[in-house]
């Protein structure tokens, strides 16, 4: 048996006084830092950090807009600047973008590298793998850094105040860890990790959906609340460490395959985000799997969060599904599945959602 290693990062929550946690979490990591992220997140988290580092022996050798994309390209060009190169270790600043930027220089470097994430819309700040895009913004590959951050810092005044849109997007997003995690480990034998995983995708299920509409809605309000505290940690924190200990086959599936094919549609390119997507992708898996109480269980909250149930609410028809289906198959989302999914599957499933939307809203008047 080959040896293999999991590793999973602290963190802390709570306000500005989470980053008070820098002086004993970083100490030990040396004694200078670069400070790199995106410029609305560096404006949002600047002057808490400041006021954290000032109570520390830290020195800060940049503070540096990332710049706009997470290429290669960018990332070595980062990495040549002599105070990011040389500074000891690197905290990474805004969303998934700007962190995943830092994750490739960390990686390249060899640096440990630490995280403050300014918004919850994906699990990027507690993980190791990094999306990478062409310079024309069109996806690259994904890279793993092969070690997450050593800690996370999550300010919930600084996330509760960012548009609230990426929460919403970053609540459906993470519902689908535990669907697609639970359906692709379905009547194989997993050890240890990924049986990990799948146990900590049910966070993502029961506790994130009772504390998601009222986050959410505090998140609308610009206000902290325990039910925000929840849904945070379930979006970044519980479905992070789900992915660390799932094999990459175990962390996707239906949802995430068919989301990938209908951002061939330009509309839905356009004008959806990706969790938005996935919320809608994960109804098609239920009614796919027949899983009919989940279905209603997860149609019920998609209407109160006022995510996608139908093919209307991301603006697409039927007609349409033919280039979205084709590439869905592609991916490499369905590599481990319980049955072979094909176009039909796939057209059957959303056809039958779309009559289930139907009859829900003519029962309930919308």
């Amino acid at each position: 048996m080959k040896s293999y290693t999991v590793n999973i990062p602290g963190f802390t929550i709570g306000g500005d006084d989470a980053y008070a946690a820098i002086e004993t979490v970083c100490a030990t990591y040396g004694k200078t830092v670069a400070i790199l992220g995106g410029e609305t997140a560096l404006a949002k988290a600047r002057p808490a950090l400041e006021a954290a580092l000032q109570k520390t022996s830290l020195e800060v050798t940049d503070w540096r807009m990332y710049g706009k994309e997470c290429s290669f390209a960018n990332a070595e060009r980062l990495a040549e600047i002599p105070t990011v190169a040389d500074a000891d270790m690197l905290f990474a600043v805004g969303g998934g973008k700007a962190i995943d930027t830092v994750k490739v220089i960390a990686g390249e470097l060899q640096k440990p590298f630490f995280t403050f994430p300014t918004i919850a819309a994906t699990c990027a700040a507690v993980t190791s793998i990094a999306a990478v895009y062409l310079e024309d913004h069109r996806f690259d590959r994904a890279y793993d850094a092969n070690h997450p951050p050593v800690h996370t810092f999550i300010n919930e005044r600084i996330i509760g105040s960012a548009p609230a849109q990426y929460l919403w997007a970053g609540i459906g997003d993470s519902v689908a860890k535990y669907y697609e995690s639970r359906l692709s480990a379905r009547d194989r034998l997993i050890l240890h990790s990924n049986q990990v995983g799948v146990t900590l995708s049910g966070m993502c299920a029961e506790p994130l959906m009772q504390s998601a509409v009222t986050g959410y809605k505090d998140a609308q309000a610009g206000k902290t609340s325990e039910a925000l505290r929840q849904t945070i940690l379930n979006v970044i924190v519980s479905t992070g460490f789900a992915s660390i200990f799932l094999e990459p086959d175990y962390n996707t599936a239906v949802a995430h395959s068919l989301t990938y094919g209908l951002v061939e549609l330009p509309q839905v390119e356009a004008n959806h985000m990706h969790g938005e997507l996935v919320s809608y992708g994960v109804l098609v898996l239920l009614a796919m799997d027949g899983a009919d109480d989940e279905l209603t269980k997860v149609y019920d909250f998609n209407r109160a969060m006022q995510l996608p149930t139908c093919l209307a609410d991301i603006d697409v028809t039927v007609d349409e599904l033919e280039p979205a289906l084709t590439r869905a198959l592609q991916t490499f989302d369905l590599n481990v599945m319980p049955y072979k999914v094909d176009k039909e599957m796939y057209r059957n499933a959303i056809l039958a959602l779309e009559e289930y939307d139907r009859s829900r809203k003519e029962v309930i008047g919308a």
